[in-house]
């Protein structure tokens, strides 16, 4: 297990921990991170937590690669979000400070 901090406030908390399996060449199996809360936002801060399971260690196949068949181009992250029609972010942001609300997808 290893904590990270930032260097020129050593004495805060950790800010990262990160679990390594010996058995597993050091591979992190679970990393967890502190989020410092944020005035601007209502609901911020707190932890957030990766863990992998199931892993294997060995070479890739190629099929692991293999676009799915149900895979659709999209121009935008919006789209992908089902909010297409919103524009780009800085076109919602504009509305949003006018106090426009985005389309429903």
């Amino acid at each position: 297990m290893r904590s990270f901090y930032r260097k020129s406030k050593p004495e805060e908390k950790p800010k990262a921990t990160i679990w390594e399996a010996q058995d597993l060449k050091d591979f992190t199996i679970q990393t967890e991170f502190t989020v410092p809360a944020n005035p601007k936002h209502q609901r911020s801060g707190g932890k957030m937590i990766m863990n992998f399971k199931d892993i294997r260690i060995g070479a890739a196949t190629a099929s692991m690669f293999a676009v799915p068949g149900d895979y659709r181009k999209v121009s935008s992250v919006q789209e992908v979000m089902g909010v297409g029609g919103m524009g780009t972010i800085d076109e919602m942001m504009k509305k949003i400070r006018k106090g426009q609300r985005p389309p429903k997808p």
